[in-house]
């Protein structure tokens, strides 16, 4: 059976239902209302309550709600540990109101404020739940959001986490949310060294290489890389050995045996139409070389190892040609009928069966299948479809994907190329779904060893003690182990850099901007202030003096306007430049300095005021060297976000600095 890892986030778990009883006004209630009240800051001027409740296993989890006729409300979860898991507060207004401008309060007073409530609402918790960093970005225009993280004995659990939001306009926090699990937890105090824990993790545990992929426009590109082996797998943090969840905490789960074919991503193929292009008519010469409808239809009808029902007629057909490859073609039919149905994709070219599914709702066999029967008819199954590709691909028994063949290349596996397999219990086929990717795959000759691997992966990721939480007979339970602190890391097998999904090297930084160069800089303060929420550039340096970019500029606008996602390459932020319309077609200049002219112009087509600043004859600026895009630099000059140079200049053709950058950028969000 294929088996699955489930965190245990307990108040997801315990979600109320629509269903919940009322509160019946009882003893336990009336106890533990007011300290309620009292911790969350109820007062008694709304003029609606209500509340319910949902026990299971010894535990309730209750709801209260408040409000009044004003829109205000306020709702509050606690359960019967005496633990507040979530808070969350409306004024009858919106906080958001579309401007872009620094808080009113600063990043450490909104962190403060955070971790004040936090241990407020949960006193007999205070130093367990800590607030986290925050880059601030989210509260240039909305709140502060800062994480929680559950701490015990010094050590994070694992799952146990949340968030707190406050307001950037006053302090006051709006909603809070923590994962909350009652279990006890080991002393830790004799868990054995990190450098012992990794030498256990390359020994029992360990990396794997394989050959992952990504989408580069139309083309999918493959790459080697080292990736954990056993990811629900640890470290014991006592005793070296692995440690796994015990068996309850896993659940079976197969394929669905009527799931849908998965979709090519492929556009549909050319019509028969007169008056063609060469292209065009070139792709119906491709066309007219393939299998006919009528062909694929008796090929499909007549093979036994499908076994269509009888009977159910032919619904649908289409022809799709694939989106990477332009010479492979599939066709997709579907069939169906009173009691029964099914779908099959095939190659137009060879007729070979990449996708099916099957139901049939007369079948009403007793039979039960067991496991070694199972395998047998999924064996059969891929002797009898795997066709051209059947040398390629390899049955490997780890316990976890049952019926899944995997691709194997150059001796490495190839996880997302599969062929999955189910059968119903009379061995009947009932899935089927072959993935294979024409690409080309690098040669792994020179990879340096798991082992190597996995050290490397350790010392950049980090791995760390942390508690890990998880259901068992009696209740919940938890272990310290030694866990990986990034999800999901790769090894280039070349370099022994972590990289990421674009096979490029990642670094595991702090979000926090701290420059060494800017001290005794007239924009220091400045710069600092820009960089507590996010705005400038990684990498210890600012560079103040130095001429900026088209590109860097664009990257401090879209953090400034609202994009906090670093980009893999230049292209994404251009794409996004694009999208604002900050650059028009042929602006494009990545590395080229940025005039502070055009800096001005990129600032108006960022706020969406360009239509406004092109309107001519009714602008002015006090500077005798502005003679083009006056309403640009006029605009920015009324609200205070550019200034000259104390004679009479913009200087427009002048290359701007990041320093002055930072500035122009700094007077917008003070304006």
């Amino acid at each position: 059976m294929k088996k699955r890892l489930t965190a245990v986030l307990l108040s997801a778990a315990m979600a109320v239902s629509a269903a919940a009883p009322a509160f019946a006004a009882d003893d336990a209630v009336e106890k533990l209302l007011p300290s309620v009240k009292a911790r969350a800051g109820i007062s008694d001027e709304y003029t609606d309550f209500s509340s319910n409740y949902r026990e299971f296993d010894g535990y309730t989890q209750y709801y209260f709600d408040w409000s009044d006729d004003e829109d205000r409300s306020v709702s509050v979860s606690y359960n019967s540990y005496d633990v507040i898991t979530s808070y969350s507060r409306y004024d009858g207004k919106d906080s958001y109101n579309g401007e872009v401008t620094l808080p009113k309060i600063s990043l450490g007073e909104a962190k403060a404020a955070a971790q004040a409530f936090v241990d407020k609402l949960n006193p007999d918790k205070k130093g367990e739940f800590v607030v986290g960093d925050s880059d601030g970005g989210g509260a240039l225009n909305y709140d502060y959001r800062f994480d929680v993280e559950r701490i015990i004995n010094g050590v994070p659990v694992y799952g146990d986490m949340g968030n707190v939001r406050v307001s950037r306009e006053d302090g006051s926090v709006s909603d809070m949310h923590i994962n909350y699990t009652p279990a006890e937890f080991a002393d830790i105090s004799n868990k054995i060294s990190a450098d012992a824990a990794k030498k256990a993790y390359a020994e029992k545990l360990g990396m794997e290489l394989v050959y992952k992929s990504y989408s580069d426009k139309d083309k999918i590109v493959m790459f080697p890389a080292y990736v954990v082996k056993t990811p629900d797998k640890y470290i014991d943090a006592l005793t070296g050995e692995v440690f796994e969840i015990p068996e309850i905490d896993k659940y079976g789960v197969t394929n669905d045996a009527a799931a849908p074919m998965a979709e090519s991503q492929a556009a549909s193929g050319g019509s028969a139409d007169k008056g063609l292009s060469r292209v065009e008519e070139a792709e119906l010469d491709k066309i007219a070389g393939l299998i006919s409808k009528a062909d694929i239809e008796a090929r499909i009808r007549s093979n036994e190892t499908l076994a269509i029902p009888e009977g159910i007629g032919l619904q649908t057909i289409s022809l799709q040609r694939d989106y990477y490859d332009k010479d492979s073609y599939t066709y997709s039919l579907t069939f169906s009928g009173e009691n029964a149905g099914a779908g099959v994709s095939a190659d137009a070219k060879t007729g070979e069966i990449t996708d099916f599914w099957r139901y049939d709702r007369s079948d009403d066999s007793e039979t039960e299948l067991g496991e070694e029967e199972r395998r047998a008819a999924e064996d059969k199954v891929f002797e009898a479809l795997a066709g051209s590709v059947k040398s390629e691909y390899k049955y490997i028994e780890d316990g976890v994907n049952a019926g899944t063949y995997t691709r194997i290349v150059n001796g490495v596996k190839v996880p997302g190329d599969t062929i999955s397999i189910s059968v119903d219990n009379g061995g009947r086929l009932t899935y089927y779904g072959r993935r294979y990717s024409k690409a080309e795959f690098p040669s792994v000759s020179g990879a340096m060893s798991a082992d190597e691997a996995a050290a490397k992966m350790l010392d950049a990721a980090g791995y760390d003690v942390k508690y890990l939480t998880y259901n068992t007979e009696n209740g919940y339970a938890s272990q310290p182990v030694y866990m990986v602190n990034d999800y999901s890391p790769m090894v280039n097998p070349f370099t022994g850099e972590l990289v990421n999904y674009r096979n490029e090297p990642y670094e595991n930084e702090t979000t926090e901007l701290v420059y060494g160069d800017i001290d005794g800089h007239y924009a220091a303060d400045k710069i600092k202030a820009l960089a507590d929420y996010g705005i400038g550039f990684a990498g210890g340096e600012f560079k103040p003096n130095e001429k900026i970019t088209q590109k860097d500029f664009l990257y401090l606008l879209s953090k400034t306007f609202g994009s906090y996602t670093e980009y893999a390459d230049n292209d994404g932020i251009y794409s996004e430049a694009a999208r604002r319309g900050i650059l028009e077609i042929g602006e494009r200049a990545d590395d080229t300095p940025l005039t502070r002219g055009t800096a001005a112009v990129m600032m108006i087509r960022m706020m969406g005021a360009e239509k406004y600043a092109q309107l001519e004859g009714i602008y002015t600026t006090p500077f005798d060297d502005v003679t083009e895009n006056i309403g640009y630099i006029a605009i920015l000059y009324g609200m205070n976000v550019i200034k000259g140079d104390g004679n009479g200049h913009f200087n427009p053709e002048n290359n701007m600095t990041r320093a002055e950058a930072a500035c122009m950028i700094h007077s917008y969000l003070t304006r």
